[in-house]
């Protein structure tokens, strides 16, 4: 939950949830903003097959919020991406599904609709020395400012490979420098994210304040 100085702002959990839905704690898919007697002025859905939000949103000044979510991928695109079969998801039902996480910044409208005026995805920023035949290969340790897709370093020893891959589950916003941080317990790392670049930047290694 995190709070303006006149609401509430919290997210909820849908009910539609389906057989993708991801192997990580957190599941929400609903943001409501409430008064501070609690009446209700603001709720959307961001549920479904593909997408959900979770754990953690970060309100703005500018009215608008920051948003966690997660953004499937099947077997093919996870393997498309690097990904060695290996570290996938061998222990429960979400064997052939990747869940990494992306952030969007959304501005809400009315009393039940909203605008995503702003996206940042990893799927954008990835790396990997697995499979020399994909277009992401290359040597990690070269580049610090991409993540290894098959690295992790979850606490679960069981599974540390789950479909919740990175479980991203915390952000904040700095104003000052326009960044964000993004904690991500499953790959033990926090990044800085330049918030000043277009969505259409954020997609690429360029723009922004940060260049």
């Amino acid at each position: 939950m995190a709070y303006t100085p006149h609401r509430t702002v919290k997210q909820g959990n849908s009910t539609s949830f389906s057989y993708r839905d991801p192997d990580g704690n957190g599941v929400a898919g609903k943001i409501e903003r409430l008064s501070w007697d609690s009446q209700m002025e603001w709720e959307w859905y961001f549920p479904g097959d593909t997408k959900r939000s979770h754990h953690d949103i970060e309100p703005l000044s500018n009215g608008n919020f920051l948003m966690i979510a997660w953004d499937f991928k099947n077997e093919s695109e996870a393997y498309q991406a690097g990904r060695d079969p290996n570290t996938m998801d061998h222990h429960t039902k979400h064997s052939s599904q990747l869940w990494p996480d992306h952030i969007v910044e959304v501005q809400p409208v009315g009393t039940d609709q909203a605008n995503i005026v702003w996206e940042w995805n990893i799927w954008d920023h990835l790396i990997q020395g697995y499979d020399s035949t994909k277009d992401n290969y290359g040597v990690v340790a070269d580049h610090p400012e991409l993540l290894d897709i098959n690295f992790v370093d979850s606490p679960d020893h069981f599974n540390p490979y789950k479909s919740d891959w990175m479980h991203c589950n915390g952000i904040d916003y700095n104003p000052i420098l326009d960044q964000i941080a993004l904690s991500c317990r499953n790959v033990n790392e926090i990044y800085i994210i330049d918030h000043s670049t277009t969505t259409e930047e954020a997609a690429g290694h360029t723009g922004g304040n940060s260049g």
